[in-house]
């Protein structure tokens, strides 16, 4: 028996979700495509470390954002996703505005570290912090 992706309750046949969760989950979907982030892993507090800004604006005239960051120290965490999809960290273009990026953050004194997803799930990633 199938579980409902939305409400993890028991559905018939092959439907992935029940006919209210699917507008809900659609509903869910077009608020995360229009702004509204969906929640980031926040576990770095685990490892001992202080609670990071998210999205920190690094640049002083750029809008780049770090994913994490913490600005006493000029440290920070880039989540590079989409690797095995052709995500925009394995694109040309994606690929060479993250080495820009990357050089700037040097420039203006940032340590970052890059990370896979399943690196940062994991506490890899903290590790190296």
């Amino acid at each position: 028996m199938a579980l409902c992706k939305h409400c993890h309750k028991p559905i018939v046949g092959k439907r992935l979700y029940h006919e209210l969760c699917k507008t809900e989950a659609r509903r869910q979907w077009a608020k995360r495509r229009n702004g509204t982030k969906k929640p980031r892993w926040n576990g770095w507090t685990a490892y001992g470390l202080p609670q990071p800004e998210e999205e920190l604006v690094f640049h002083p005239t750029r809008k780049w954002r770090l994913d994490w960051g913490w600005p006493a120290w000029k440290l920070g965490v880039e989540q590079d996703g989409g690797l095995f999809i052709r995500g925009r960290h394995s694109r040309g273009a994606g690929r060479l505005g993250d080495y820009e990026k990357a050089r700037a953050a040097i420039v203006l004194g940032w340590r970052v570290g890059r990370f896979s997803p399943q690196e940062i799930r994991a506490g890899s990633a903290a590790m190296w912090v």
